[in-house]
Parts: C-alpha cells; sequence; structure tokens
C-alpha cells in the first residue's frame, strides 16, 4: 500500500514537473529552491531565492532595487533598504562565486538596479539539469 501511494506521488510529479528558470549561468526553480550556478548547486536564502527568481525572470534586463525591496519586504520596506538589499546581493554573490570587484552573474547598473549577466547561455524556461 505504501508503495503505490509513492509510486502515485513520483507519477503526479513527474506529470507536472515545476518549471525551472534560466539566465546565462543561473538556473532557479522557485518552487523546489533549487539554484544552479554553472551547474553547481548553491545553498540560498528564501530572500536570496527570491532575488535571484526576479533577476532571471528579467532575461537580462534591469531589475529596479524598488521593485526588488517591494519583493523582499512588501508595501513598507526599510528606512534604509538600499542597505540590506546592498548586504543580500553582496552575500549572493560570495555564494554564487561572482567577484565582486569585476561582477559577471550579478551586475549592479548604477543608478538603476541589477540585472543578471548573460555569459555564455541565454534566458530560458524548462530543460533544468534537475
Amino acid at each position: 500500500m505504501v508503495t503505490a501511494t509513492i509510486r502515485s506521488v513520483v507519477h503526479q510529479v513527474q506529470r507536472f514537473p515545476a518549471p525551472a528558470l534560466r539566465a546565462g549561468p543561473v538556473w532557479v526553480n522557485p518552487h523546489t529552491a533549487g539554484v544552479l550556478v554553472y551547474g553547481r548547486p548553491v545553498a540560498v536564502t528564501p530572500a536570496q531565492l527570491k532575488i535571484l527568481a526576479l533577476l532571471v525572470k528579467s532575461g537580462g534586463g534591469v531589475v529596479p532595487r524598488q521593485r526588488i525591496a517591494g519583493e523582499l519586504w512588501g508595501a513598507d520596506p526599510p528606512l534604509c533598504y538600499r542597505h540590506h538589499l546592498a548586504m543580500h546581493i553582496k552575500n549572493l554573490r560570495v555564494k554564487l562565486g561572482d567577484n565582486c570587484i569585476q561582477p559577471r552573474i550579478i551586475v549592479n547598473v548604477r543608478g538603476m538596479g541589477y540585472k543578471i549577466g548573460m555569459g555564455h547561455a541565454s534566458a530560458g524556461t524548462g530543460g533544468a539539469p534537475w
């Protein structure tokens, strides 16, 4: 009985796989909180996952800081949200193995926001390696 239940659940998951998002070297699966960078799994916090998902969904376009803050903190971000956001980005860059002097994965667009560096691959969905 337990085996049949497990098979049923596995079958349902296989029929409805969670869509993965991709931009450049970054794969994000918001439903499973899975992140791959250059094919390597990276453990991220829920806030970092939200940031990455926003950046990847933009397909290389700039995401304004205010939009990221709205996603993280809702309509009432902290007074010094720019500092908090910068710290999230800094910590995320470290986890992703990005160079903070000349970043290639999370790129700062001065006065506007952040974007995903597209690297060698283009944006898309599906076909994730997990």
